[in-house]
């Protein structure tokens, strides 16, 4: 009978696991500096999924396992959009390193100041 319960369980376990997206996992850096960029859009084009990274630049996005190539795009103030093809070979979890460059315009922090 624990045979027959392990063999269900596992059937159905792996029916699941084929139905399931998988994540890419990546930072947003500086190419020069290769500071991490917080805050940036990471977007998969022609698709409804996006994310923003984290104060670390780190960003981990779910893709259905009906996408095997797509484009992702990143975007942030200050720099030029990062597109690229994506082809995934694995199905279960990818890491992702995105070098932006600077573009010619470059916007300071803006600086806010309270009067009484």
């Amino acid at each position: 009978m624990k045979k027959i319960i392990c063999f269900i369980v596992f059937t159905f376990t792996s029916i699941l696991s084929f139905t399931q997206n998988y994540r890419i996992v990546g930072i947003v850096e500086d190419s020069l500096t290769a500071e991490p960029i917080e805050y940036a859009i990471i977007n998969i084009e022609n698709q409804n999924i996006s994310c923003i990274s984290d104060s670390n630049g780190i960003f981990s996005i779910k893709i259905p396992d009906s996408l095997s190539i797509f484009t992702i795009s990143t975007k942030y103030p200050g720099y030029k959009k990062y597109t690229y093809k994506y082809r995934s070979y694995n199905r279960f979890y990818d890491t992702l390193c995105i070098k932006m460059q600077a573009s010619g315009l470059r916007l300071d922090k803006p600086i806010i100041e309270v009067k009484w």
